[in-house]
C-alpha cells in the first residue's frame, strides 16, 4: 500500500521525453553550435609578403636532377635546414625537422617540407638510408655552404631565422628562429595559407576577404 501511495505521488517523466525525434532536437543544435561559432570566426591576418616577387633559386637533388624554385609553384613551402657537417649536427637538425612535419601534418599534401642541405650528395644519401626520409612531402636539395638559406635571411631582414614559409607563388611569407613563440606564430601563418586560398592571391591580386 506504502510502495503505491509513493509511486502514485512520484513526478512522472514526460513521455516526449522517451523519444528519438526529442533527443534529435536536442542534440543537433548542440552539435551544430561549434560549427556556426567557427564559420561566424573571423580568418586570422595573413602573413605579409603577397605584393613580393617570387624567391628565385635551383638545386640539385640526392638524385642529381636540378630542381628550380619555379617548380615547385602550387606548394606550399616550409623551408628548414639541414647541416651534415657532422653526426651531432645531422641528427639535431632532423630531430627539429620531424618535430615540425608533426606539429604540421594536419595540414595535407599541399605544404612540402623542404630542407636544405649543406652538405654533399653522398652524405644526404646515406643520411636519408638511415632515416628513412625519402617521402613524397619531403623535399631534400644541396645547398652547400648554405647560401640559399643566407639568401632567404638576407630577403626577410632577419640574419637569425633558421625556417622559413614561401607560398604557393614562391613568395617569403614568413621568417622564425627556433624559440616556442615563432613556432606558435609559424604554425598559425602556415594554416592560414594552407586554408584559405585568398591570403597568398596570385601575382599582382590583393587578399580576398
Amino acid at each position: 500500500m506504502n510502495d503505491a501511495a509513493s509511486t502514485a505521488g512520484a513526478p512522472r517523466r514526460p513521455r516526449f521525453v522517451g523519444s528519438w525525434w526529442f533527443w534529435l532536437l536536442f542534440l543537433v543544435p548542440l552539435w551544430a553550435l561549434p560549427l556556426v561559432k567557427s564559420l561566424q570566426a573571423e580568418f586570422p591576418e595573413p602573413p605579409p609578403g603577397f605584393d613580393r616577387e617570387p624567391e628565385v633559386f635551383a638545386l640539385v637533388g640526392e638524385d642529381g636532377r636540378l630542381v628550380a624554385s619555379s617548380e615547385l609553384g602550387g606548394y606550399l613551402l616550409l623551408v628548414a635546414p639541414l647541416s651534415l657537417a657532422s653526426e651531432k649536427s645531422a641528427e639535431e637538425d632532423f630531430g627539429r625537422f620531424r618535430r615540425l612535419k608533426k606539429r604540421t601534418r594536419g595540414l595535407g599534401s599541399s605544404v612540402v617540407q623542404l630542407l636544405l642541405v649543406d652538405g654533399d650528395e653522398e652524405q644526404l644519401t646515406a643520411l636519408l638510408d638511415v632515416k628513412r626520409g625519402r617521402k613524397p612531402s619531403n623535399l631534400f636539395l644541396l645547398d652547400p655552404g648554405g647560401s640559399v638559406h643566407e639568401g632567404l635571411r638576407a630577403s626577410a631582414g632577419s640574419p637569425r631565422a633558421e625556417l622559413f614559409v614561401l607560398d604557393r607563388h614562391g613568395r617569403l611569407r614568413g621568417s622564425y628562429d627556433r624559440s616556442i613563440p615563432d613556432g606558435d606564430r609559424l604554425a598559425q601563418d602556415l594554416a592560414v595559407l594552407a586554408n584559405w586560398v585568398g591570403s597568398d592571391p596570385p601575382l599582382g591580386e590583393p587578399v580576398r576577404r
